[in-house]
């Protein structure tokens, strides 16, 4: 079991992440304390000039294409860095000459960056705040490094054998450095720099600054994971990778002096100065970054330069997740770098040293998330646990490490691979990798599935990517229609989608997220079948099993700043998407001449959807208020380039005028709403008065039993002057009419024949057409009910789910609710007295995912009495066996739902399953007392449960699921150990947990046996 509340220990990926909207602080609160000492405290101060992604976007030079020669390349990057370093000069200027005012000192500026690192005095730090040219004073992050299943496991050497195994795609390793002689990298150019010259007097190290080679093992180990040749027993993901660039950013440690230990670490600085290096000096569009920072505080710079470099440069940031899982503590959620938007940040899975991929887990080191400001990462899983890599004791040597840091270079690789295979937009490849990954999450009857804290959006599959690498689009959302639609067709059972944006910036530096929404829907209805509005998220993944035509839409709710558009990336798991344009709406209505005062009149309108796609609700309506005719009709679907008729019936003023009416014309569908208007002058005249007609009944409701007529009836007709005719008519031959027609006023008699009628309620109506009244018909209902001969009841009881009913007997068999595979059936069993000849009886099974599993129709019943009656469904035969959890059996009785029944279907037998305050003492599973209440003196509800038939290696879990219908926690257990029976018990801390109705769901193997929800209160 894992509890979210207990700190675990960061072993080296990340930092922490911070929210797009929240209000950023100026100064990091870290660093109040320093404010009240002259010592100095070291900083990383960004400028208020945040504009260079504005400056990108309206350089006059155009980024060249993915593929373009490397010198090119390298002539835009230093071109348009140039740019960005002459907009921030003036201000790095001005605050560099205000640091060394204030006595700072070790300031290094980062002028592509717009950011200055320095140690300035804490009491001097209220100085730089006040001046204007300052955004925000952070603390740098601490960085750490973090330390094989072969490549088989991702599929890897499925792109090689079409030939694309990284060729032509240089890679960048930030880490410590690289053994260039190593046999890994025998053919491959290396270049080295270093820039971690600001450890020379560390106390802790234990490393050469000034040498770019590899002396603590890190980053030798990432950088052929990535990209090494295949040797004998051993290859990179990438082995074709033919340039490798390896930036010295961190450096060994050793024990000894106080407060230092074995390892390394990363100087934030030196990632600074190599991510300026790189992107103004080498054609690099893949970086591994296998390092991070401990801690809590969200450290906002770092990850913002990766998404602005990302974007800006077309570089795909692989990163570490961390190594501070729930089973390492204390424990941090993914953080800064990994919380970047626009990286790719990887979790650690297990794979046990073999290439079943389904009994892979995840590391129970690895690091989880959401990041700190609630952003879904990790993004991807990959191995990363025991891994074999080159090492560097000597040019032949192999090591195996543990770590995130392992599993993020296996997917830098992946990018190299993607990349030489054609995929070149950053976008692209991470949707790709995104959308061919297996999902591991679980599937949870209540909340649904896609991200997963610990799998992040899925296992890489590399098989996948590469069967899917060319369903792949990308393009921009334009501010004034910011959506585009896709036709999928013929779709053959399943289909999945992921979308990739990118993060802006304003021009104060303020940064924010176009979160896009991406949906699928079947065209032939407009079904909304699955859609991922997830805010603040780069990554949107929608999938359905649905079959048949689909369509695609993916919108921007709203683009900030107005005037930019919004790239994007999509990946599709199926070929064949075909643009198509949103249904659109025309709107042509045309007035009569003249309408009479007070008379009732038609407007007739034509509406046309000149669009792709159809418009499955329109709506004409006249909108302009409540002192003009107000009205409204609905009209049929309009297929693509279709028109139909739609008739306004309104009622004119009284008043002879000249009205303008506002005619609205609406629609919905795919996700949007459609409207178009049009005005209309309309000439209303002086009324002619008519007569108007009175009936003295305006509707008729007559009863009789089986086998009797009711009484004749009369209705009496009058009009308010002369010259009214009439002729009434009945529809229907129980209902006969005499004194049909004639002049007003008038008697109308009507004679009723139901004795021949069986019992049941019949409806009808007197039609009367006039002539010479203001009005020209008059319809008057008529509601025959014929009663039957009062007979009993029918009622039910004992509704009995049982392991299988054989008996022709009526004997109530034994109860059960759980159900095992060796179980042959499960049956529902009730009694009906008093039942009817002729009754029906239909059962319908549902399994545990709400789909309906069968439907089951008992033979009329061929005689009046009582019956005891049953229905088995066979349970360890395909498809059955596969739907494991919750099932319900809905009993109707001619077609009037009368009784649901639920059971479990399980692998194991649950015994017992309650929620308690206090489990007994002692050994063995003694049941405690079961409480359906607690309170916040409470401190934790429990959850115990036991269960019979586990097999060895079996997992339960319990998932606590809070009144918003949300997951609060999930509690985790290990494999049991053998076979037999096991009891189980999980505790909840009440004291954050919200008041309100809570759901506990046991679960054995991932699949629910049993469900209870209980009450906090305050």
């Amino acid at each position: 079991m894992r509890s979210r509340s207990l700190p675990t220990a960061l072993l080296g990926l990340v930092a922490a992440s911070w929210s797009v909207f929240a209000q950023v602080p100026r100064l990091d609160p870290t660093l109040e304390p320093a404010l009240a000492s002259a010592a100095p405290v070291s900083v990383l101060i960004a400028g208020s000039v945040q504009n260079l992604p504005q400056v990108a976007r309206r350089s006059l030079r155009v980024p060249p294409g993915p593929r373009t020669a490397t010198i090119q390349l390298l002539a835009w990057r230093r071109g348009l860095a140039a740019e960005m370093r002459r907009e921030s000069r003036p201000q790095q200027d001005r605050l560099q000459l205000l640091l060394n005012q204030i006595g700072a000192a070790k300031i290094q500026p980062f002028p592509l960056l717009n950011l200055i690192a320095a140690e300035v005095p804490g009491s001097s730090l209220p100085a730089l705040l006040a001046s204007p040219d300052i955004l925000s004073i952070e603390k740098p992050a601490s960085y750490q490094l973090s330390s094989a299943i072969d490549v088989q496991a991702i599929g890897a050497p499925f792109f090689w054998a079409t030939g694309a195994s990284g060729e032509e795609v240089p890679i960048a390793v930030l880490d410590t450095g690289i053994r260039a002689t190593h046999l890994a990298f025998a053919g491959k150019e290396i270049y080295p720099f270093t820039f971690v010259q600001d450890f020379r007097n560390d106390p802790c190290l234990k490393d050469n600054v000034d040498d770019p080679a590899d002396h603590q093992g890190h980053g030798t180990h990432v950088a052929a994971i990535a990209a090494g040749q295949g040797l004998q027993d051993f290859s990179g993901v990438a082995p074709g990778v033919g340039a490798i660039y390896s930036y010295k950013v961190g450096v060994k440690t050793a024990a000894g002096p106080p407060g230092c230990e074995d390892g390394g670490f990363v100087s934030p600085r030196a990632v600074l100065t190599a991510l300026e290096h790189l992107v103004e000096n080498t054609p690099v569009r893949v970086v591994n970054m296998s390092f991070g920072s401990v801690g809590e505080y969200v450290n906002r710079s770092e990850a913002d330069i990766i998404d602005f470099l990302a974007d800006t440069f077309g570089i795909n940031f692989v990163i570490a997740a961390g190594n501070s899982g729930p089973g390492n503590p204390p424990e941090y959620p993914v953080g800064t770098p990994g919380s970047a938007a626009n990286g790719i940040t990887v979790a650690n899975v297990d794979t046990g040293y073999n290439t079943d991929r389904s009994s892979h887990t995840i590391n129970r080191t690895s690091s989880r998330g959401p990041a700190f400001d609630g952003r879904q990462k990790p993004d991807l899983a990959a191995p990363g646990t025991h891994y074999l890599s080159a090492g560097i004791t000597t040019d032949s040597s192999f090591v195996r490490y543990t770590g995130t840091s392992m599993a993020a270079p296996a997917v830098a690789g992946a990018v190299a691979l993607l990349r030489s295979a054609g995929v070149t937009d950053w976008r692209e490849v991470k949707a790709i990798l995104i959308n061919s990954a297996t999902n591991r999450s679980l599937f949870n009857p209540f909340l649904g599935r896609y991200w997963d804290e610990a799998w992040g959006h899925g296992y890489l599959n590399l098989q996948r990517a590469l069967a899917s690498k060319d369903f792949r689009l990308s393009g921009e959302l334009p501010p004034a229609f910011p959506h585009a639609f896709w036709r999928i067709p013929q779709n053959r059972g399943y289909f999945a989608a992921t979308a990739v944006n990118q993060r802006q910036f304003t021009e104060t530096g303020a940064p924010y997220l176009n979160s896009l929404d991406l949906s699928l829907y079947r065209e032939s209805s407009g079904q909304l079948l699955n859609s991922s509005t997830e805010r603040d998220q780069v990554v949107q993944l929608v999938d359905t099993q649905t079959e048949g035509d689909l369509i695609l839409r993916l919108a921007a709710p709203s683009l900030r700043p107005q005037n930019y558009p919004e790239p994007f990336a999509l990946a599709l798991s199926a070929p064949g998407a075909e643009p198509v344009s949103p249904p659109a709406l025309r709107l042509t209505c045309s007035p009569p001449p003249t309408v009479r005062a007070s008379s009732a009149f038609e407007l007739s309108c034509s509406l046309a959807n000149p669009g792709g796609l159809s418009l499955f609700s329109p709506r004409l309506a006249i909108a302009n208020g409540p002192a003009t005719p107000v009205g409204a009709t609905d009209g049929p679907p309009l297929a693509p380039g279709a028109t139909a008729r739609v008739t306004l019936r309104l009622t004119a003023p009284a008043t002879p005028q000249a009205i303008t009416l506002r005619l609205q014309a609406t629609g919905q569908a795919f996700g949007l709403n459609v409207s178009r208007e049009q005005a209309l002058t309309l000439n209303v005249e002086p009324a002619i008065i008519l007569p108007q007609v009175a009936a003295s009944a305006s509707e008729l409701n007559l009863s009789t039993t089986v086998g009797a007529d009711p009484a004749p009836q009369s209705i009496l007709l009058s009009a308010s002057g002369a010259g009214v005719s009439f002729a009434a008519t009945s529809p229907v031959s129980w209902l006969t009419l005499s004194s049909s027609t004639g002049s007003l006023p008038s008697t109308l008699r009507l004679t009723i024949q139901a004795r021949t009628l069986p019992a049941g309620t019949y409806s009808s109506r007197i039609n009367i057409s006039l002539a010479g009244a203001a009005t020209s018909s008059l319809v008057i209902p008529v509601t025959l009910r014929v009663n039957p001969v009062a007979a009993p009841a029918t009622t039910f009881r004992n509704f009995t789910t049982a392991k299988s009913v054989t008996s022709t007997t009526c004997v109530q068999p034994a109860s059960t609710f759980n159900f095992t595979p060796q179980d042959p059936t499960a049956s529902l069993w009730f009694e009906a007295n008093n039942a009817r000849r002729g009754d029906i009886v239909r059962y319908l099974w549902s399994a545990p995912n709400g789909a309906t599993f069968t439907t089951q129709t008992e033979p009329a019943l061929a005689r009046d009495g009582n019956f005891c009656l049953w229905q088995n469904i066979a349970l360890p035969a395909a498809p059955t066996a596969a739907h494991l959890g919750i099932w319900n059996v809905q009993v109707s009785y001619n077609n009037v739902a009368i009784h649901t029944a639920y059971f479990i279907y399980s692998k194991v037998t649950l015994l017992r399953a309650l929620t308690t305050r206090s489990v007994p003492s002692g050994q063995g599973c003694t049941a405690p007392m079961a409480n359906a209440t607690f309170s916040r003196s409470d401190q934790q509800a429990l959850a115990w449960f036991l269960v019979s038939g586990a097999a060895a290696g079996d997992v339960a879990s319990i998932r606590w699921i809070d009144p918003a219908g949300a997951t609060f926690t999930t509690s985790n257990f290990n494999p049991v150990p053998t076979a037999g029976s096991w009891c189980h018990t999980a505790a909840l801390p009440l004291s954050t947990a919200p008041p309100g109705a809570w759901t506990v769901v046991w679960q054995w193997n991932n699949a629910p046996v049993f469900y209870d929800r209980f009450t906090l209160s305050n």
